[in-house]
């Protein structure tokens, strides 16, 4: 008998990642050995931009299949944030409802053991109409900004993070700029005006 065996890499926070490459460190898990996540051209602030693309358009296995894009293991204990962020650009096909999770993993645990920190699905997820042709984004206008506290795994030594799509037989899925930060912000506002 065999066992494949990943051993994930570590990396710092803070990071960034904008998908001209594959990062280093990061993994892809392709369950069912078909389309999984790949780079892709997808505009955004740029018509030659890169991101990562899971191809839902031209997916020919099961509804329910899952494509897993997974970070390196972050060292949370002494941050005093994290706050997860990334770009998402998606339009369904009709009725479809492809869904994209992250899931923060800690002590290498199994994606199913993980905890689900963003969850949407169809006309939540969407970032676009709908259509009946393969979805590529035009322009920045197409993509939506997600921010996703993590606040609760500070203190942690070993968490990952999981983008994980789940197939409906719909469209495609993009992701780009990734990123976390682990330093403390204050949002400043105007408490008074004293003159005139």
């Amino acid at each position: 008998k065999t066992s494949t065996v990943i051993v994930p890499a570590f990396a710092d926070t803070p990071f960034a990642e904008i998908f001209n490459t594959i990062p280093p460190g990061w993994i892809i898990h392709n369950p069912d050995g078909q389309i999984t996540w790949e780079l892709a051209t997808a505009a955004n602030d740029q018509a030659n931009n890169k991101a990562l693309k899971l191809n839902y358009f031209d997916y020919e296995d099961k509804i329910g299949e899952i494509d897993i894009f997974l970070s390196p293991i972050f060292d949370l204990t002494s941050a005093p944030a994290a706050t997860l962020s990334f770009d998402v650009a998606h339009a369904r096909y009709q009725s479809s409802n492809d869904r994209l999770q992250v899931i923060a993993l800690t002590d290498c645990a199994d994606i199913l053991e993980g905890t689900i920190v963003y969850n949407k699905a169809g006309d939540e997820l969407r970032t676009a109409p709908s259509t009946t042709q393969a979805f590529t984004p035009l322009n920045g206008s197409q993509w939506r900004r997600e921010l996703i506290d993590l606040s609760a795994f500070i203190g942690m030594q070993r968490v990952q993070i999981a983008f994980v799509g789940i197939n409906d037989w719909g469209n495609n899925i993009y992701i780009d700029n990734v990123s976390m930060v682990t330093e403390e912000t204050n949002d400043a506002a105007l408490v008074r005006l004293a003159e005139p």
